[in-house]
């Protein structure tokens, strides 16, 4: 709004909106790297693209998907494909997606949640590494369980107890990209308060810089490993073998975990890596690693920047997301 007077509703270009049920919002999202159409543009995949249609859903906005034409009017017909496949995956689970709001559970690592009347859709886009979902404990009591998409509508198991509600649904059951499980409830579930299923990360909105961005795209940036947004991602060269990225938190701040997201197009590049804080002098290593597919545990530490220092990696590194945890 060029007055500054504030407008009717957020639009976030390129990123999902964090949940929001006070103002409206629409996350403007193109279905390649530009606007425009461009010949041979990198266009998502279908996990990408339902993830993003599933995440706006879950933080109660909506979705804007461009798709650039062609010169002569025609869409492409790649954009095309994408496009029917995920109105195929649509037409067994719309009912999840369409005419529904956000919540109760907020937007996690795990997926995400939308809801209508006594029903509560969870999609569950990473389940995790124990297998079972725990989310946590719902106001109302869940009456069954099934799955969206499934003939059967199983099989399910849900639990609640002390330490939360138990989703367990077989492997070989998951659907690969999103597996939508349906509670019904004894009550109206649009009555539920929002719910946080993870905690706060310290570093989500820092100021970020690392050694290069691939290709100098400003959609790989530093800033997109700590956004919130885990279909973005800050991204090398191709080759690089060696890189850092650098958080300033904005002040001191204790912690003692450090949880990546690694991107699922080629998970395992990274090979060896520290974590280190300022001491004075130069840089500390407080902790390293040979994988992103785990967290990261270590003595309490406070500081005020954060660097990850990519030792070794088999191809160049990029990250979705770098959470730091107290």
């Amino acid at each position: 709004n060029r007055s500054g007077l504030p407008a009717d509703f957020d639009t976030p270009e390129q990123t999902v909106g964090g949940f929001n049920r006070a103002r409206p919002w629409e996350s403007c999202i193109t279905i390649g790297n530009q606007w425009s159409y461009r010949p041979k543009d990198t266009i998502k995949t279908l996990e990408e693209c339902l993830g993003t249609l599933i995440r706006c859903a879950g933080g109660d906005g909506n979705f804007l998907f461009n798709v650039g034409p062609m010169p002569d009017g025609r869409i492409e017909p790649r954009q095309v494909d994408r496009l029917k496949e995920m109105g195929d995956w649509l037409k067994a689970r719309g009912e999840s997606l369409y005419a529904t709001r956000g919540g109760p559970y907020k937007p996690g690592p795990w997926g995400a949640s939308t809801r209508k009347g006594s029903r509560i859709f969870l999609h569950v886009l990473r389940w995790p590494g124990s297998g079972d979902l725990l989310l946590p404990a719902l106001p109302l009591a869940v009456k069954s369980a099934s799955l969206v998409g499934a003939q059967d509508g199983g099989p399910v198991e849900v639990k609640g107890g002390s330490d939360g509600l138990r989703v367990a649904v077989p492997a070989g059951r998951r659907d690969p990209i999103d597996t939508v499980v349906v509670l019904d409830m004894d009550g109206d579930a649009m009555g539920i308060a929002p719910i946080a299923t993870t905690e706060p990360s310290l570093s989500q909105g820092a100021k970020a810089r690392a050694s290069g961005i691939y290709k100098q795209d400003w959609h790989f940036r530093a800033e997109s490993a700590v956004d919130g947004d885990e279909n973005t991602r800050w991204a090398t060269d191709a080759g690089t073998k060696t890189a850092w990225i650098e958080l300033d938190l904005g002040e001191e701040k204790e912690f003692s975990r450090v949880r990546f997201l690694e991107w699922k197009g080629d998970p395992g590049r990274i090979r060896s890596f520290e974590i280190r804080v300022p001491d004075g002098k130069g840089w500390r290593a407080i902790a390293s690693g040979d994988s992103l597919a785990k967290e990261i545990r270590f003595d309490k530490v406070r500081a005020a920047k954060v660097r990850i220092e990519i030792l070794d990696a088999r191809d160049g590194p990029t990250i979705n997301e770098i959470e730091i945890l107290k």
